[in-house]
């Protein structure tokens, strides 16, 4: 899944770089960038702002037969359905749709009279979001901004956060959030949200390839891309993607995923006063089963 990254687990970073010097391929300095980075270490800032990525993005989001970005449509329905029974979403209750992207859940939850706040760091998907919301008649707050910035007391009664996007923080990011986010609910407050467990990883390729495009989703012209998947102590993965133009101009894209299992996240979320309600395999209601690849919990505010 093409999951975008909080601000927290990305700080600034110096930017793209080029490795043509005077004329020609400087292998050493290749080398340097394509070394293994520090734990939770930023790649390119904001790369889902991009004009041509966030496009892509949204055409990703927006596919109903691929959830790569997005899960499918009538999962979606079914997710919807499952949730509002479980937290006991009724007409004028207050709902936080954190990493909204282009709104695919916060429209489904506002045509049941919810009243929703989506936020998430993609322009395009936002304004997207928006646009779909207004077209519909559909009263739906959308808001730009680093999800772990939220800032609300007690003014939700459900919060979600969807398709494993929680595990994609670092430390900081997520600790972050999880603060924020029981001060932002209201005492009994429901928060659902999915995570990849440890059986996810034998399902993944972690070696490192290359492969070379005419155009792509990195880039609308020709590019090689450098694959660098790496697996790092306590299940945090790396997935990177290193472009590199015909000009030289390199740019480094991480994707850093963390593992739960349902142990870790229950001591997890008990240092924010956080208890875990129930527990699945999806936000469907698949009972749950420790062997699966995904993991969905309701917790509740203590």
């Amino acid at each position: 899944m093409l999951n975008h990254q909080s601000a927290a687990a990305r700080p600034s970073h110096a930017g793209m770089v080029n490795i043509i010097r005077e004329g020609q391929l400087d292998l050493d300095r290749l080398a340097t960038l394509l070394q293994k980075p520090a734990l939770f270490e930023p790649g390119e800032p904001l790369f889902w702002d991009d004009p041509y990525i966030s496009a892509q993005m949204l055409k990703a989001h927006l596919d109903p037969n691929w959830d790569a970005a997005s899960r499918k449509p009538e999962t979606i329905d079914r997710s919807v359905e499952w949730l509002c029974q479980q937290m006991a979403l009724t007409p004028g209750k207050r709902l936080l749709d954190l990493a909204c992207g282009p709104g695919l859940y916060s429209s489904r939850f506002a045509r049941r009279n919810l009243k929703v706040v989506g936020i998430d760091y993609s322009r395009r998907s936002i304004e997207y979001a928006k646009q779909r919301a207004q077209e519909e008649g559909l009263s739906i707050e959308y808001i730009y901004r680093d999800l772990v910035e939220i800032n609300y007391s007690e003014q939700f009664d459900a919060a979600v956060f969807i398709y494993g996007d929680f595990c994609t923080l670092s430390d900081t990011g997520r600790d972050k959030l999880l603060g924020r986010l029981n001060r932002a609910l209201a005492p009994g407050g429901f928060f659902a949200f999915d995570v990849m467990t440890p059986p996810f990883s034998g399902s993944q390729d972690y070696v490192t390839g290359w492969d070379a495009a005419k155009e792509g989703f990195w880039r609308p012209e020709p590019y090689l891309e450098l694959q660098q998947n790496a697996k790092y102590p306590d299940d945090i993965y790396l997935k990177r993607h290193v472009i590199i133009e015909g000009n030289g101009t390199v740019a480094d894209y991480r994707l850093w995923n963390r593992l739960f299992d349902l142990e870790n996240l229950q001591k997890l979320l008990r240092k924010y006063d956080f208890e875990i309600h129930s527990a699945w395999n999806d936000l469907t209601g698949t009972p749950y089963n420790p062997a699966s690849d995904w993991l969905a919990v309701l917790a509740r505010k203590e």
